[in-house]
């Protein structure tokens, strides 16, 4: 089976080549049998091209971020990886976590290399092994892993103070949809029908906000459907390559937010290109792994 592959040699050189092997973990590791940082490896194979990519989720950072710290004291203390993974494997409260720390365990007992087992099960970030892999070479691990929860940590922090940030707009935002629906759908008919019972002329903006008042409460059965529609609609073209192109471009370029985002994404990409380069990591191979 033929594999499209993308290498750093320990030069910082990145190298395009198409190689022959059972399958991507045989292609890998050969790869770093020869000293070379295996960025991609796609097979040319179009029916295995089609196969739905695994999902990387369900493991919070919280966890992942235990789980290393759990790890790298128990390095410090002494003890071989492979027994450091025995001891916290049935003690991982996440039962994902625990079923592909289990299955790194394994790969490591049978032989393979520690970044090797870990970027086999494709929901560690791309970060996070690329750093083991420079830490293995280097000899050392633990202060690479503590770098990486350093990191994990920061990144963390910002989210979560960033999120918290939105929640008050969010909540007002939302109270406002609220009221005005109400006040469209309840109070103005209301007025309506108090107005008319006095036969006194109104103001053309009083009879216009009537007028939409009435046609809304009347076509509240179509309205409804076709707004869930559109937002379904919305979302599934987000999650297409053009609509989240558009989505990223909004962000970046939407008024004063746009400002914000921008220099939180940067300063991300400041601290995982720190993190890669301190490891050990070459700067190309670093900006494929932070891209």
């Amino acid at each position: 089976m033929e594999f499209t592959v993308k290498y750093t040699k320990p030069t910082g050189e990145v190298v395009k080549a198409v190689l022959v092997g059972q399958n991507t973990d045989e292609v890998r590791h050969r790869l770093q049998e020869q000293g070379f940082l295996p960025i991609t490896i796609r097979s040319r194979d179009w029916t295995l091209a089609l196969r739905p990519r695994k999902r990387r989720s369900g493991i919070k950072p919280d966890d992942f971020i235990l789980f290393n710290q759990q790890f790298v004291a128990l390095i410090r203390a002494g003890l071989p990886i492979l027994k450091a993974l025995d001891l916290l494997k049935d003690r991982i409260a996440n039962p994902l976590l625990r079923q592909h720390v289990s299955d790194v365990r394994d790969r490591v007992f049978s032989g393979a290399l520690l970044s090797e087992a870990l970027r086999v099960q494709g929901i560690f970030p791309t970060v996070y092994t690329a750093s083991i892999f420079a830490g293995e070479r280097s000899g050392n691990l633990v202060e690479v892993i503590n770098r990486f929860v350093q990191y994990e940590k920061t990144i963390l922090s910002v989210r979560k103070r960033f999120l918290n940030s939105l929640i008050y707009p969010t909540f007002l935002v939302v109270l406002a949809i609220a009221m005005i629906a109400v006040i469209l759908t309840y109070v103005i008919p209301k007025f309506g029908e108090l107005y008319a019972d006095l036969n006194t002329p109104l103001p053309v903006t009083t009879r216009v906000l009537i007028a939409v008042s009435d046609t809304i409460r009347s076509n509240l059965a179509l309205i409804v459907p076709l707004l869930v529609g559109g937002l379904v609609v919305l979302k599934i073209w987000i999650g297409s390559g053009r609509g989240k192109q558009w989505l990223d471009e909004l962000k970046l370029t939407a008024p004063i937010v746009g400002n914000l985002w921008t220099m939180v994404s940067m300063a991300q990409l400041s601290r995982t290109l720190a993190t890669l380069l301190q490891g050990g990591i070459p700067l190309v191979a670093a900006l494929e792994s932070a891209r």
